[in-house]
């Protein structure tokens, strides 16, 4: 188990989360829907994708970790944020459901885990089909 890129995979969902966030202040959004909430997560792919790349094996495993606790900690942070600011924004994703960040963020992180292990196979098939190809 890799600690570190699991550490990565949780900054990573943080930060993009956080830019996602300021996007939409930026633009005056006062609600999230469902569906604007689903696809926003869907970026947190790029995370469970570089955690899973930076781990050396389980890399599935690595993404879905981090990708859970780094929903867990943003819906921990955007309920401390509520109170400091008066943004409708922050009020409207502080009254959704604490399991639905989580479920979110583990099911970005394992599809960017999948993509990554996809990859890696497909990078070893070819190696192999050149070491042929020498012999």
């Amino acid at each position: 188990m890799r600690y570190q890129a699991i550490l990565l995979g949780m900054l990573l969902v943080l930060v993009l989360t956080a830019v996602m966030i300021g996007l939409a202040l930026l633009a005056g959004a006062t609600q999230a829907t469902g569906p604007q909430l689903l696809t926003a997560s869907a970026l947190w792919i790029l995370a469970g994708l570089l955690c899973a790349k930076s781990s050396r094996e389980a890399g599935m495993l690595h993404a879905l970790i981090a990708g859970l606790l780094g929903a867990l900690l943003i819906a921990w942070l955007v309920s401390f944020m509520v109170d400091a600011t008066d943004s409708l924004l922050l009020k409207s994703l502080a009254t959704r459901p604490l399991f639905m960040f989580v479920i979110l963020g583990g099911f970005w992180g394992s599809v960017g885990g999948m993509i990554w292990e996809i990859v890696r196979v497909v990078k070893l098939k070819k190696a192999a089909k050149r070491s042929v190809r020498r012999e």
